[in-house]
């Protein structure tokens, strides 16, 4: 019999989130009196009062519509790079407009040297090798839920190239992000010319009139390596969704598509001409001529807006058969293979998922199972079963996922789904639902629930997260928070994560990084032992502490042929729960960039002797390992 046991929550757990609560209230009633805008006066008169078009611009690179001569441009723009807050080397005029479906972005880049202007052919979102240094771009990067910590932005090289990616907690990227928009360049005697349009449907925002959005945009001249932004900063100060300027005055926009419907098929047959084996162990159990084997599938993917800033998906019998295969995996070691989400349905606005310590790790759904090779024959008694396993497919029936933001700085999500085991006869005879070694359960079902509420001017967040595999009742359940304060100088983040059967794990982190000659910071790390979270999340060990430590000392001001440099030295210390060494490693890197952009680098480090308590694995059941093996000094160099 199957037993769900109660889920308690321990007297730790609790005081711990009754602390972060009346810590975040605490500090939010610190700082209720500080400016509501972060940055405020560094972003005085950066201000775009857009107006509407009635005549829509045909997007082909070039500025001759009549809606582009009625509007005032953005032309008080900054160095960013390479000197910092001085007038840029060229000219650049940026127009918007709207209409009540779409953005519409047009730039004049003019350029001295049109010959000069470097362009780069590479596929869609390939920032290293088509934007970054590599080529001349223009990007429009815009917060339409003026949170201070999400943003998208929309670039464009020279040759047409686009790039689209989402910006979280005022820091990452999420290049998966893809928006449904189109862009247009051409080259002339002036320099080169953009025209975008960016549909409302790609963006969340709060309805009504009059609306505020953050905006920055920024060019990128690659020959002389000049970064041009509209909103600039010195280059120590920290964030980037936060240092956004405004844009004022939209009206009566809303996502067109409240509705999306999009159903796929697929039908085939599998025909067998051969000699084809029934039980790999049995080398004459075989059939000639095998039958026919249809593959069937039928699914629908379903989203419906509720509002401009909430979304509803559903996903019935998906198939991702067009997702990117993961790469080749030969993997010896103890710890798991991480691999990366592919999958559109789990990528899509998952970024309110993302915690330091990951307790929601999206490739667990729909993963393969490993399960029991058990005989179709009933005649044949197999008692040798810890070697005859096979990988069993699964499936997903059934997926959706609830995610939006209100006014108040509340955002939300939930996501559930329902998986089982592929239902193929060639897999449905061979496992066993009632073995002991491999006791796996299905029809699988998960839930997870998000909140975060932002506070400190919408640019720091506490929130609450908890994960549940149904079918196995296991549960985790985490509070995390960051803190952003004094305009972004001092950054306080933290997690502390339980599991049902009250295992913790905690991750916190203190950095500092003043305007000026030093910064520093202090990371920590500690899981319990025997702490599980594989059944929707991912750490790649249990019994575990780590504390990391570093300073930067840096100078961004020119100094004789030196434009800029800077030396880190960190400290890494690891150890298991019974006080096993597991390394100290001390490491000093320095980089010196010159005024003609060429650099140098490198750095030494030294990995004290220690102890790998993970190298000898002698009981998968029972995930039980060998003796520790001593690991001796290591000392290195680099340069570059």
């Amino acid at each position: 019999d199957y037993k769900v046991p109660d889920v308690k929550l321990t007297s730790y757990y609790r005081r711990a989130t009754i602390t972060l609560v009346f810590l975040s209230l605490f500090l939010s009633w610190i700082f209720s009196q500080t400016q509501n805008e972060p940055f405020s006066d560094e972003k005085a008169g950066k201000e775009y009062y857009i107006q509407p078009t009635l005549e829509t611009p045909r997007i082909d690179g070039s500025l001759n519509d009549p809606c582009w001569v009625k509007i005032i441009p953005i032309t008080d723009f900054i160095q960013e790079e390479p000197d910092n807050m001085a007038e840029p080397t060229e000219n650049t005029e940026v127009y918007i407009t709207y209409d009540d479906q779409a953005l519409y972005v047009a730039a004049r880049l003019y350029d001295s040297d049109p010959s000069g202007i470097v362009r780069q052919l590479a596929p869609r979102d390939d920032w290293y090798g088509a934007f970054d240094e590599m080529a001349d771009w223009l990007s429009i990067d815009l917060d339409s839920q003026h949170d201070h910590q999400t943003g998208f932005s929309f670039a464009v090289n020279a040759s047409g190239v686009i790039s689209d990616a989402m910006i979280f907690n005022d820091a990452d990227y999420d290049s998966d992000w893809n928006g449904i928009w189109q862009a247009e360049v051409k080259i002339d005697d002036k320099g080169w010319s953009v025209e975008m349009e960016i549909p409302f449907s790609n963006l969340p925002f709060f309805a009504g009139d009059g609306l505020t959005w953050g905006l920055n945009i920024t060019r990128f001249i690659q020959r002389k390596y000049e970064t041009v932004t509209w909103v600039a900063f010195p280059l120590d100060v920290e964030g980037v969704v936060s240092k956004y300027g405004h844009l004022h005055g939209l009206r009566g926009i809303y996502p067109p598509a409240k509705f999306e419907f999009r159903p796929y098929s697929m039908f085939g047959v599998t025909n067998y001409n051969d000699i084809r084996l029934k039980q790999i162990w049995e080398p004459w159990n075989h059939r000639l001529n095998y039958y026919q084997e249809p593959n069937n599938n039928l699914g629908v993917d379903i989203a419906y807006r509720i509002n401009p800033s909430s979304q509803l998906m559903l996903t019935i019998n998906p198939d991702f058969g067009q997702v990117e295969s993961d790469p080749a995996n030969i993997n010896l070691t103890a710890f798991e293979t991480y691999f990366t989400e592919k999958r559109p349905f789990f990528l899509k606005n998952m970024d309110i998922f993302e915690t330091p310590i990951e307790i929601f790790y999206s490739r667990r759904i729909g993963d393969n199972t490993l399960g029991e090779g058990i005989n179709v024959d009933s005649n044949v008694d197999r008692t040798d079963t810890l070697y005859n396993t096979i990988t069993i497919p699964t499936k997903i029936n059934v997926a959706g996922k609830l995610m939006g933001k209100n006014k108040n700085g509340l955002s939300y999500g939930l996501l559930s789904a329902l998986v089982s085991k592929s239902d193929s006869s060639k897999w449905k005879n061979y496992y066993n639902p009632d073995s002991i070694e491999y006791p796996y359960k299905y029809p699988k079902q998960y839930f997870i629930s998000r909140v975060k509420q932002d506070f400190l001017s919408g640019n720091s967040f506490l929130g609450f997260m908890s994960t549940s595999s149904l079918s196995d009742s296991n549960h985790t359940f985490s509070v995390d928070g960051l803190a952003n304060l004094f305009e972004n100088q001092l950054s306080i983040d933290g997690q502390i994560i339980m599991t049902s059967d009250e295992y913790k794990g905690i991750y916190g982190s203190i950095s500092y990084y003043p305007s000026g000659f030093l910064s520093g910071w202090v990371d920590y790390y500690y899981y319990d032992k025997g702490l599980n979270i594989e059944d929707l999340g991912y750490i790649w060990r249990d019994d575990y502490t780590q504390t990391k430590l570093g300073l930067k000392f840096q100078t961004l001001d020119n100094w004789r042929m030196i434009r800029s440099a800077s030396i880190i030295l960190e400290g890494d210390m690891e150890e298991n729960s019974d006080g096993l060494d597991l390394g100290k490693t001390i490491e000093l890197n320095y980089d010196i960039q010159f005024d003609n952009f060429w650099s140098i680098g490198g750095g030494l480090y030294k990995i004290i002797e220690h102890y790998d308590d993970r190298k000898i694995i002698y009981d998968y059941d029972k995930n039980e390992f060998g003796s520790p093996i001593f690991i001796p000094e290591v000392k290195g160099t680099h340069f570059n």
